[in-house]
């Protein structure tokens, strides 16, 4: 069942930002994840989608940022065309590298191919076909480029060599390739030496680099072969064997003894290094590059290889006068990309762009044009810049194909100096497309999001092709030279400012009607959408964009942040000026003041997320962003916006409880609190969350800000509690009958209550309370710190303790309703029969327990049954207690049926470890029941030894009855079991006689009698007259067994009297010594080696008192008992007072 009722009476006021939050972190994966996954899966596609953008931009001319003059492509003249035309028909007529069957091929395929490039008919083609067919054949010849030469061998003992090449054509034989015989070099096989050509010689190198050109007349095309020998060049080796300090290692050794052996042959001369074959039959009509491997005379081991270009020319070219052939070739290509650019868009998919790919038709036309009118390799770079930067503004054009065009300009003219064979006019039509393209880059670029949408990712890799485009453009050599005040930076800058504020106008263009709004809550509801916009496309900047601005050095997300920071943050200050203005003028509870509150605190969360860029900035860019400073025009709404929170949570609260429901058919092991309990717990999680959305940098700001929620916090969380139990008063619970019953009712009302409190728990985390303290210790010091912890750090026990006294008032009322059904069932341990068991006389109380118990186990929440379990375990003990404690009638065997009972009450309520735990149920009340219980059902000589004992312990302690000190030796002769006791002597005794002195005597007596056989032998020394310090020296034994002393342990009572010839002797003081620590001796000798035993006299109390002592007189039915308390109160109370003021 949803539950909207509270939701509606805010309009889902703590959702809204909590569920912002959620988006925004799911937002931020999303991008991120296809941003890293995008390119792979979708590389395809997204290629195709890019192509597809840059024609429909390519196809829309209407932009301030472009001359349509500069754009437009010019129509060729008739003029133009035919001497374009018959420059191809010569250039088909005189085709080179072919002949034969496929001269015919060729010719036939070409001639059909520019009918349909220029649509000239057949007529006009047969009539100008005549004209060139007139035309004598040159002889043909191989223009043969040697570029450069690597990883030659080593011919010179330095680990060097000095090479040069040797070129020539020769008659291709079998055995040459066969690698058995041995080959010859080129001065053995061409006898004209005219015909041979040769390099210059690169001095120490093994990687030398030529670039020379040189040409070659063909004899015959099929059987001709190119030959190019490498020597080391050696002329004065005979000089240099004269100096070996040059010499390195075995290699270079083996090497001079060889040049030794061949200067005694031959005489000086060069190294031979290897050779390099080119049949001509392997070389393509329109030219072949490459590299080709170096071998020895039998072409097996390979010793280095070299670069070659190889193109055919005709000896003696023919041009028609009048005629420029650079022009032509311009002509040329702009009519075969035309044609074929038309064709590519005719049969491919709508929208893809032409990638410069002409076919092998016009490929090979336009390469022997090339060649066999002289075209420089610079020029043909120029004419494909020209052709490619006119038909990309036309149709559009890809802009992989544009890059290369560019790169291979620049490279081309880096070569020269200076082109000589460019006319001042050339140069300036050049610098004039790259102008154009340039502006063309820039219309591009300045609609970058509408291009180039962030969400289809392939899209990234054209724009980075394009961004380096329009780098390259601003570097070639010759925009360098001829406008040096272009930058490309300064541009792209100023490009990329003008499509951000593009971008910005439009978005705010979009929100204009609400921005007009007299309402300043709709205000700052449009401008926090703003906001998001603003965020949204710098999170695209930073995850998509700037990967394709890397490249070329550009940081596009500081250029876009910065201009969006001064077009937004002017905005949003305006605007919370206006609502602090307003704030101040309404008052709380209305409506108004709601709106704006909210959505300024909305505004804010939006605008806070700017900050997850900081880190991407240095400090001096961050100083000056003015949306990282905007704390200060939010700082007196946020304390508007706590309380406006805390009003709302109260009336949540309500309107849950309002809502309220719950079945008994509901309750489960999961499920045991009611709906008001579920929404009043994720309402104090949303508060939390604010607090995470809040982050506030200002330390001493963000401490009064923590306070604040967290007391707001608390207070809902004690709001709902108070709430709960003021429901209950109002259903009358409290005023019950006072027999206890289990009801749905109260256990859903005890776990809501602990549901509730539970969820403060995490309220020190969420709030990060130690990152707070710390920071205001840095901004204010030690002292305000820990006053502030202190501070925080009290709010959570404080409400957790009111929330836990509201649990406890109604588990108080659960103890009130049982406390007189416990009693009873106490009551009846004591009064059963003595034969009933233990088990028998507890079982009523323990199937109460049960059964209540069992129906609390079931319906509320662990923790707090937990809480319910302690009280009615207290509540059993202090029943027994109360028992027990008063009754000292009480015979022993019910004392230990109560401790059998309470054992059986410890293991019920403990559960095997699954209930209370053990440190819980040792309360003072068990602890004095256990201890009463231990004393009551003790025998009466053993309760008469700890009475005994207990009092010598007490009286000692009073230092102003001190009465002297009596010495004594004491010890148990096994021999004899008898105990041995000797009198030694008295000291310091009080004088109880007229003259100052005393007459004294020990008399002492063993406790209980049953351990010494029933009989309680009263013995006493002889009288010593007239002294205050008497020495006896006297032995005596009393008849005891050893068990005695581990049963009963015995004690003696020493009395010492002052003897009177007429009236009571005089008590001077007594003294007892507990027997349980003398030793047993072997032998009587042994007695006089003991330690003698020392001890005070003090007189007893008035009257004997104590527990033990009320336990003792209570035994009426007890002998021992009953004679111990007549010969305890046998002095005569005269005598103790008489004797009390004596010493005194």
């Amino acid at each position: 069942m949803k539950r909207r009722g509270e939701r509606e009476l805010d309009e889902g006021f703590f959702e809204k930002f909590s569920l912002e939050m959620r988006i925004k972190r799911k937002a931020e994966y999303e991008g991120t994840r296809k941003v890293r996954t995008g390119k792979e899966e979708n590389a395809g596609e997204d290629v195709a989608e890019a192509t597809v953008a840059e024609a429909t931009f390519a196809s829309a001319r209407v932009d301030p940022w472009v001359d349509p003059e500069r754009f437009q492509v010019q129509a060729l003249k008739d003029t133009e065309l035919e001497n374009a035309y018959l420059s191809l028909l010569r250039t088909i007529h005189l085709w080179l590298g072919l002949e034969g069957a496929q001269l015919k091929q060729a010719t036939a395929q070409s001639h059909d191919y520019i009918q349909k490039v220029f649509s000239v008919p057949d007529g006009k083609h047969e009539d100008w076909l005549r004209q060139i067919r007139d035309i004598k054949i040159p002889k043909q010849c191989i223009h043969v480029s040697v570029i450069e030469g690597r990883d030659l061998p080593v011919r010179d003992e330095d680990g060097l060599s000095d090479p040069y090449c040797v070129l020539g054509l020769i008659k291709l034989q079998p055995e040459m390739m066969d690698g058995r015989s041995k080959t010859k070099h080129l001065q053995d096989l061409v006898e004209d030496e005219t015909k041979l050509k040769s390099t210059t010689i690169i001095y120490n190198s093994l990687n030398p680099n030529w670039n020379e050109e040189f040409e070659l007349e063909i004899d015959d095309l099929n059987t001709d072969c190119l030959q190019i020998d490498i020597w080391d060049s050696d002329p004065e080796k005979t000089e240099t064997l004269k100096d070996l300090s040059h010499i390195h290692g075995f290699a270079g050794f083996r090497r001079f003894v060889h040049q030794v052996a061949q200067t005694a042959v031959y005489g000086a001369q060069d190294d031979f290094m290897g050779r390099v074959y080119v049949p001509l039959t392997e070389v393509f009509p329109d030219g072949w590059e490459g590299w080709k491997p170096v071998m020895n005379r039998y072409q097996k081991l390979k010793n280095g290889r070299l670069h070659l270009r190889i193109q055919f020319k005709f000896q003696k070219e023919t041009f028609v006068r009048g005629h420029d052939p650079l022009t032509e070739h311009l002509n040329i290509k702009r009519q075969f990309v035309q044609y074929e650019a038309n064709l590519f868009r005719k049969t491919e998919r709508e929208g893809k762009l032409w990638n410069g790919q002409l076919s092998s038709i016009a490929s090979n036309l336009l390469k022997q044009h090339f060649v066999r009118n002289g075209v420089t390799s610079l020029q043909k770079a120029a004419i494909d810049w020209l052709i490619s930067c006119e038909y990309n503004t036309k149709f559009g054009v890809d802009s992989q194909y544009i890059l290369q065009s560019l790169t291979e300009l620049d490279n081309q003219w880096g070569k020269v100096s200076e082109p000589s064979n460019f006319s001042d006019a050339n140069v300036k039509e050049i610098v004039s497309a790259i102008k154009s393209y340039q502006d063309w880059c820039a219309a591009v670029l300045s609609k970058l999001r509408d291009v180039y949408p962030a969400t289809q990712t392939g899209l990234q890799k054209s724009l980075a092709i394009l961004l380096q485009c329009y780098q390259k453009t601003f570097d070639l050599s010759v925009m360098r030279k001829r406008c040096p005040l272009r930058r490309f930076k300064e541009s792209i800058y100023a490009i990329l400012v003008t499509s951000t504020k593009i971008w910005f106008e439009r978005q705010v263009a979009l929100s204009e009607p609400q921005i007009q709004s007299d309402h300043d809550a709709a205000k700052t509801a449009v401008l926090a959408d703003l906001v998001l916009k603003c965020v949204d496309d710098l999170l695209l900047a930073k995850q998509v964009y700037s990967l394709s601005f890397q490249d070329v050095a550009i940081d596009y997300l500081t250029v876009t942040f910065q201009h969006i920071d001064s077009l937004l943050a002017p905005l949003i200050q305006t605007q919370m000026n206006a609502n602090n203005a307003l704030l101040k003028t309404v008052d709380l509870p209305s409506s108004k003041f709601s709106d704006v509150a909210a959505a300024t605190f909305q505004i804010y969360i939006k605008v806070k997320q700017f900050f997850q860029f900081e880190s991407d900035f240095p400090p001096e860019v961050s100083r000056g962003i003015r949306l990282f400073k905007m704390h200060a025009w939010f700082r007196p709404l946020v304390y508007s916006w706590l309380e406006l929170a805390y009003q709302k949570a109260q009336e949540r609260i309500n309107r849950a409880l309002e809502l309220d429901h719950v079945s008994v058919a509901a309750l489960s092991d999961s499920v045991k609190h009611s709906s008001s309990a579920v929404d009043t717990a994720n309402l104090l999680f949303q508060m939390r969350v604010s607090w995470e959305q809040l982050n506030w940098p200002e330390p001493t700001v963000a401490y009064g800000f923590a306070i604040k929620l967290a007391e707001y916090i608390c207070s809902s969380a004690m709001y709902y509690a108070n709430r709960v139990h003021e429901i209950l008063k109002q259903k009358s619970y409290y005023n019950q009958s006072p027999e206890f019953d289990v009801t749905e009712k109260l256990c859903v009302t005890l776990n809501d209550i602990d549901y509730v409190q539970k969820a403060l728990k995490p309220l020190p985390e969420a709030f990060d309370w130690d990152k707070v303290t710390l920071s205001l210790e840095a901004e204010m010091g030690l002292n305000a710190a820990k006053q502030s912890q202190r501070t925080l750090h009290a709010l959570l026990p404080s409400s957790d303790e009111n929330i836990s006294n509201q649990i406890a008032v109604i588990v108080e009322k659960i103890g009130e309703r049982m406390t007189v059904e416990i009693s009873n069932y106490a009551g009846q341990i004591i009064k059963c029969p003595p034969r009933m068991t233990v088990e028998d006389s507890i079982k009523g109380l323990m199937a109460y327990l049960q059964t209540n118990l069992q129906s609390l186990n079931n319906w509320l929440l662990p923790s707090v049954f937990t809480q319910v379990l302690l009280p009615i375990y207290n509540l059993c003990i202090s029943a027994l207690f109360r028992i027990v404690h008063n009754r000292f009638d009480l015979v022993p065997s019910i004392y230990r049926r109560i401790v059998h009972a309470l054992k059986i009450l410890w293991s019920f309520f403990n559960d095997c470890g699954q209930g209370l735990s053990d440190e819980s149920m040792q309360t003072d009340t068990y602890r004095a029941i256990m201890s009463l219980a231990e004393k009551r059902q003790a025998e009466s000589p053993n309760l008469i030894s700890q009475y005994l004992e207990e009092l010598n312990r007490d009286m000692a302690k009073v230092e102003s009855v001190n009465r002297g000190f009596l010495t004594v030796q004491v010890a148990y002769i096994r021999p004899r079991t008898a105990l041995c006791v000797k009198i030694l002597n008295t000291r310091n005794i009080p004088a109880l006689d007229p003259n100052g002195m005393s007459d004294p005597y020990v008399q002492f007596q063993p406790f209980p009698a049953s351990a010494f056989s029933g009989k309680s032998i009263r013995q006493q020394t002889k009288v010593q007259t007239k002294t205050l310090t008497a020495i006896f020296d006297e032995t005596f034994y009393i008849s005891a067994s050893v068990k005695a002393f581990s049963d009963f342990n015995p004690v003696l009572v020493f009395h010492v009297y002052d003897w009177n010839r007429i009236t009571k002797d005089d008590l001077a003081g007594e003294t007892i010594l507990p027997l349980s620590s003398v030793p047993h001796l072997t032998s009587e000798a042994e007695v006089d080696g003991l330690k003698q035993t020392t001890m005070s006299l003090w007189l007893p109390p008035p009257e004997p008192k104590g527990g033990l002592f009320r336990i003792i007189e209570s035994r009426k039915w007890d002998n021992e008992a009953v004679d111990f308390v007549k010969k305890l109160k046998g002095t005569p109370k005269k005598l103790r007072q008489s004797n009390m003021r004596i010493s005194l």
